[in-house]
């Protein structure tokens, strides 16, 4: 018994066990789904503006002239007519990208500088071209130009997406583990039932044919299973099935207990009726089996004396 409460103490334990890792893959799998959705939409959307890389390279190389030529009016009128333009641009190639990325920097300060050549004093205009000029020359190199930035982020943005893929692979074989391992749980603890359930009936078939009456109780005194001949003298005197127990059951119960090899003998008797009980407890079940025997029936209705007469101790 203690082995049949251990098994199915342990397979609920694994299946608790199994369930959680079964919802936190799937929850996994579901953010990690998430990331490689974002991440494929960048790279959509990122390989659709890069027209937009080329178109905004040669337009600030244009700017590079318009500056060197030391033109404020020329300046302004072009920065007038390209810088929402520019926005537009700038804002298509910083999708999903980061504060600190050098494309996201060189952005906020190519639109800064544009704003304060238009706003700024004749006193500051120098000073902004300057600035201008300087943040310009920067990209047109050739490892940090606008069209190489904006590649770049198109190739970091591919390899998120690369590991979110591989993680997914990580996760789905995962799921199919634990689902695998669900399912052996599942089989061992069937076909153990199952095994167990035929051993009961093995038992309980010789029980049910035992020529003497046979009753089979748990270490705290309840009836777990009468034979047929114990049903009938039940039927026959009309009594309760707990009467087949004298009053002094627990007593001999602890004597059982503290001692299995030991077999308990005593007399009760049921409305006149002298049963002749021997006790046992089989410790490997932890269940106490009764042998009741009639040497004399006679049964009076109506009448019942209960009383417990200790053969041996």
């Amino acid at each position: 018994m203690k082995k049949t409460a251990s098994a199915k103490k342990f397979q609920q334990i694994a299946m608790c066990c199994a369930g959680l890792l079964f919802i936190a893959f799937a929850g996994w799998l579901y953010t990690n789904q998430q990331s490689i959705n974002h991440h494929s939409n960048i790279a959509t959307q990122l390989s659709f503006s890069q027209a937009n890389a080329v178109l905004l390279q040669r337009d600030i190389t244009s700017l590079l002239n318009v500056i060197n030529q030391q033109d404020d009016e020329a300046l302004l009128s072009y920065i007038e007519g390209n810088s929402n333009k520019h926005k537009e641009w700038l804002t298509s190639l910083l999708i999903g990208s980061h504060n600190e990325e050098p494309l996201a920097l060189f952005a906020r300060r190519y639109l800064s500088a544009l704003v304060q050549i238009q706003v700024s004093s004749d006193q500051e205009a120098a000073a902004n071209n300057h600035k201008l000029l300087r943040l310009i020359e920067d990209v047109t190199l050739a490892q940090e130009n606008i069209i190489h930035l904006s590649q770049q982020r198109i190739l970091a943005n591919l390899s998120q997406l690369n590991i979110s893929i591989a993680m997914a692979n990580i996760i789905l074989l995962c799921l199919s583990i634990t689902f695998i391992a669900s399912l052996v749980i599942n089989y061992v603890g069937f076909a153990y039932q199952v095994n167990l359930t035929k051993k009961y009936q093995r038992l309980s078939l010789y029980f049910i044919d035992h020529p003497s009456m046979l009753l089979r109780i748990s270490t705290s005194g309840r009836i777990k299973y009468f034979n047929k001949n114990a049903e009938t003298l039940i039927k026959q005197l009309q009594l309760d099935k707990y009467k087949l127990l004298p009053e002094h059951t627990r007593e001999y119960i602890k004597q059982v207990v503290a001692q299995p090899e030991r077999v308990v003998q005593y007399q009760h008797y049921l409305d006149d009726c002298l049963l002749e009980c021997d006790m046992r407890f089989c410790k490997s079940s932890q269940q106490i089996f009764v042998t009741m025997s009639q040497p004399a029936v006679r049964a009076i209705p109506n009448k019942l004396a209960e009383s417990a007469i200790p053969l041996t101790t």
